[in-house]
């Protein structure tokens, strides 16, 4: 072999072996992370989804319309009057809310998931704590800090346990 075949051969070893020793280990941690964070976000997806069927399997909907021989309806969330063509919500119970109003209540109240007035039960306790614990789990950041440490080495040709 000559030397410029030695020195080819030997060049190639090293990309080869660089190849193998830091950029698949990072390509596939990668990968890898991609889909736990995809595994992550269907599942906060899927639990939202389901959260906000319950909210409207188990309440009416309806537009306001004056027609309608009410008296003047107050959301008691926001303490405004539901004015003609805004979206309210109507519990079993009978009280009326705004629509938006009623679905942040129920999203981010502390207890249980319930008519804001007299605290009849609105959705069942199992929804709601598979709901919080998923929202709760959103505060752990650890696969996101992972994927922008791979991020930030491939940028600068490092590995990941340089930080």
């Amino acid at each position: 072999m000559s030397a410029g075949a030695t020195k080819t051969f030997l060049g190639m070893q090293r990309r080869v072996r660089l190849f193998f020793s830091t950029l698949l280990p990072q390509a596939l941690r990668f990968i890898i992370l991609l889909i736990c964070l995809t595994c992550k976000y269907y599942r906060r997806m899927s639990c939202h989804y389901k959260y906000m069927s319950t909210i409207e399997e188990r309440s009416s909907k309806f537009i306001c319309r004056r027609e309608l021989n009410q008296d003047l309806w107050e959301c008691a969330i926001c303490l405004s009057e539901i004015r003609v063509g805004e979206e309210g919500r109507e519990l079993k119970c009978q009280h009326v809310f705004h629509r938006g109003c009623l679905d942040r209540w129920l999203r981010y109240c502390n207890g249980p998931a319930a008519c804001p007035l007299c605290r009849r039960a609105v959705l069942a306790a199992e929804v709601v704590a598979d709901y919080k614990r998923v929202r709760n789990e959103e505060g752990n950041y650890e696969l996101e800090k992972e994927l922008a440490l791979i991020l930030l080495s491939t940028l600068h040709h490092r590995s990941c346990n340089e930080f």
